[in-house]
Formats: C-alpha cells, sequence, structure tokens
C-alpha cells in the first residue's frame, strides 16, 4: 500500500516495480528497502522458533481476517511483504506469520491473539459456548435455573439440549418453567440441579444464586472472581463486554448513530433523492432503552436533526445529546475528518466507553482520545 506521507494519498496499485513515484503533490519517494535475505532468514527463524515453543498456535479466522485488513492498508506493504521484518502478510499458507496467533506485528499495529485488546462477546459466540458447555456436564442433570436475566438464555439452551426441566431465578425466587406445553405431562426424572448465568464477572450474583441448585455453571468464568464454578466454557477475564447486555448495562457510553443504533447508510444512500424517507425507515440494530443516552455524536447532516429525532422517539430511545456535522457535508471526506468530530465530542464528556461502528473509525477516535472505544464492525475495543 503507497501512501504518500505529505498529502495523505493512498493507492494499493503501486507496488515495488513501480518505483521510484512522484505524487502528484510532487513528493518523490524512491524504492523502499526492506531487510536483507540474510535478516529475513534470521527473522523468520526467530518466529519460527517461538512459535514451535507455544505449541504453534494458529490465529482464529476473525482475528485472522483483521491482521489483514491491517496489513493490507499498511505503508510498510510492498507487494504482499513487509519491509520492515521480510514476511509474506496475505495471510496465506503455513509459513505466513499472520496465521501464528504468538506473533506479533513488528510495528506495533496488531498484537499476539493472547494479548488482544478487550472485545465484544457476540451472541452468535455465545450460543457456540453453550453447547460447548453441554458436553462438559453430568448426565444426571434433570432441571436446569437460568439467573434472570442474562443467565435465561444459556439456560433454555441447555435446558433443550438436556432434555431437562426449565426454570428462572429472579431476585432469590425460582419459578418452574417445567417443560413445555408439549411436553407437560412428562414425568421429571431423578437427578440434579443445575444453575447457570452467563458469567462470573464479579461474582455479585453468583454468591447469592449458587446456592438454590446442586451445581453451578457459567458460559464465561473470571479466573479472577470470588466465585469458582463447577462447570464453565471459556475463562474469560475482565474487561470485556457481552453483546446481550452492553447496550443497556451500567456502561456510561456514547454513540455513533448509523450502524449501531439503526442499519447503516452510504454515501450512495445519501445522494439518492429518497434519503429522508431512508433515514425515517431504518431498521433499528442496538436500541439502548433502560436510561437516556448522554451523547449521539453522529456525521449526519444537522439539517436532518427533527428526522433524527422523531426516528429515535418512534423506537423508544432517549437522548441527552445529539451532536450532528454542522458543516458542508463534502468537508467530511477530508481525512480523519469525522473521527476527530466524534473525538472532540468524546473528549468532552467523562463517559467511560464511545460506541463506533466503522472501525478505522474508532480506532483514530481512540488514538486522539486516549479513551476505549468498542467497534460494532469488528466486535473489539480499541
Amino acid at each position: 500500500m503507497f501512501i504518500c506521507k505529505n498529502c495523505g494519498f493512498t493507492s494499493d496499485k503501486i507496488t515495488a516495480e513501480h518505483y521510484p513515484v512522484t505524487c502528484a503533490c510532487g513528493a518523490t519517494y524512491d524504492k523502499p528497502n526492506g531487510p536483507t535475505i540474510f535478516k529475513k532468514v534470521a527473522n523468520f527463524a526467530r518466529a519460527a522458533a517461538s512459535h514451535i515453543a507455544a505449541g504453534r498456535p494458529e490465529t482464529p479466522p476473525a482475528a485472522l481476517a483483521r491482521r489483514q485488513e491491517i496489513c493490507e492498508v499498511c505503508e510498510h506493504n510492498s507487494g504482499g511483504r513487509c519491509l520492515k521484518c521480510g514476511c509474506g502478510v496475505t495471510g496465506e499458507g503455513l509459513l505466513n506469520k499472520l496465521a501464528w496467533a504468538d506473533q506479533a506485528c513488528p510495528v506495533g499495529k496488531w498484537d499476539r491473539v493472547d494479548k488482544q485488546r478487550p472485545r465484544m462477546i457476540t451472541t452468535a459466540e455465545l450460543v457456540e459456548d453453550c453447547y460447548k458447555l453441554a458436553a462438559l456436564l453430568p448426565p444426571d442433570i434433570t432441571r436446569v435455573l437460568g439467573v434472570s436475566r442474562s443467565g435465561l438464555f444459556p439456560a433454555s439452551l441447555l435446558a433443550m439440549h438436556l432434555h431437562a426441566e426449565l426454570g428462572a431465578i429472579d431476585g432469590g425466587t425460582v419459578v418452574d418453567v417445567g417443560h413445555g406445553w408439549r411436553r407437560r405431562e412428562t414425568q421429571t426424572r431423578p437427578g440434579r440441579t443445575l444453575v447457570v448465568d452467563d458469567s462470573t464477572a464479579t461474582g455479585r450474583s453468583a454468591k447469592r444464586a449458587a446456592g438454590l441448585g446442586d451445581l453451578f455453571a457459567v458460559i464465561y468464568a473470571n479466573p479472577k472472581s470470588p466465585v469458582t464454578p463447577d462447570y464453565f466454557a471459556r475463562s474469560l477475564e475482565l474487561p470485556h463486554y457481552f453483546q446481550w447486555n452492553v447496550f443497556n448495562a451500567h456502561y456510561r457510553a456514547g454513540y455513533d448513530f448509523d450502524g449501531v443504533l439503526c442499519e447503516d447508510l452510504t454515501a450512495e444512500d445519501e445522494r439518492g433523492g429518497d434519503y429522508l424517507e431512508k433515514i425515517m425507515n431504518r431498521p433499528p440494530l442496538y436500541l439502548p432503552r433502560r436510561r437516556p443516552i448522554e451523547l449521539i455524536a453522529t456525521a449526519r447532516l444537522s439539517k436532518y436533526r427533527e428526522a433524527t429525532l422523531e426516528w429515535l422517539r418512534r423506537h423508544g430511545v432517549r437522548v441527552k445529546r445529539l451532536i450532528m456535522w454542522e458543516q458542508a457535508g463534502e468537508l467530511r471526506n477530508v481525512k480523519k475528518a469525522i473521527a476527530t468530530f466524534k473525538a472532540k465530542a468524546y473528549s468532552e464528556t467523562n463517559l467511560e466507553l464511545f460506541i463506533e461502528s466503522d472501525a478505522t473509525q474508532a480506532r483514530e477516535i481512540a488514538e486522539l482520545t486516549g479513551r476505549p472505544v468498542l467497534c460494532t464492525q469488528t466486535n473489539e475495543v480499541f
């Protein structure tokens, strides 16, 4: 990826054979020099040795795709090879460091998988991990109690999978659901009761609920929690965010609009003649309804303020402060203009988190503010 340091022009069409290159702004660049062949061999031998010593861990598909995206637009990428370490950066092949989970970018643009930033666990991952937990459970469980509310979803999945009775724990009270209407005459089998919650983040709710059954299980166990479950699917330290409750949990967060609160809109949508109708009827995505949103910072033009507020009212979302783009629309195309605009709004608050749809903007906002930004596009926290 060619990036002009003078004007910011980028192109993925310019490769090593095109050098020397003169940008339209007048800046001239000689062919970049990568490491020597001896340095490449030494770098790769070092990486291979540490990879073997670590047990040859493979980069998960989502993390691999993210590494590829970063390398694809990196100024040190020349024809699919890194000019810093000399390794291939296409993510393909057995001898490619991007596919090795224990490796890190030589200039710090991506880290080892075991040192990744906090991320958002998706509901789809929760479903997969529920089935992982089910495989670990003893066969004599005949009743599953979910801790209201976050524990109800995994408890329901486990009860169906185990063909067990289902119940809910609400404030210390057990409410039995049974086997459901179709199987209402099914006789209760002798066995043990399993209490289920989604996590033991701090252990507060776990302490109260665990004693209401014979066994206690969670999908995500915090190894530093004072409560140790009998069974869990994955070990997960704080901080982390769960897709099913982050938008209505205790976090004091600011929000992007398009791509977070509603389905994203494109530049083509804005240029169309029915843009106002589109924003009025955009399907919702994540709707924080528990309390008013402290801040929404969106690059939508301010002339659409009333339509935006009407959409929020219609979907039961309250907002204290809505900041929209006041300048000419074309100025949003200036490099980092939108990220700078949102970063300014975020930095003027004492909020704990900003939730952004676009990965590039999320990274830039985090860099500009030095504060956490959760990206709904990649489920990362920058």
